[in-house]
């Protein structure tokens, strides 16, 4: 599984996500800041992030996909 949340600091927000498996890549929906509107994150940490931002009725997500044991942080642009 993912273990992964959403963090607001000062106005900016920051995903944290862990992908716990071993041996398998996982993917996974994060709820973001509801009114964020961000489409672009940048990483702070971590490497070859693949992700996707969603919108639909007011609810923003991020669609992570991570290999397995890997470890980002990402910041809401």
């Amino acid at each position: 599984c993912i273990l992964a949340f959403s963090r607001i600091l000062f106005n900016d927000e920051l995903i944290i996500a862990y992908n716990t498996s071993s041996t398998q890549s996982r993917k996974s929906w994060i709820k973001i800041k509801s009114g964020a509107q961000k489409t672009f994150f940048v990483g702070i940490y971590g490497t070859n992030v693949s992700y996707q931002v969603n919108c639909v009725n007011d609810t923003h997500a991020i669609f992570l996909d991570l290999e397995p044991m890997q470890f980002v942080i990402l910041h809401g642009l």
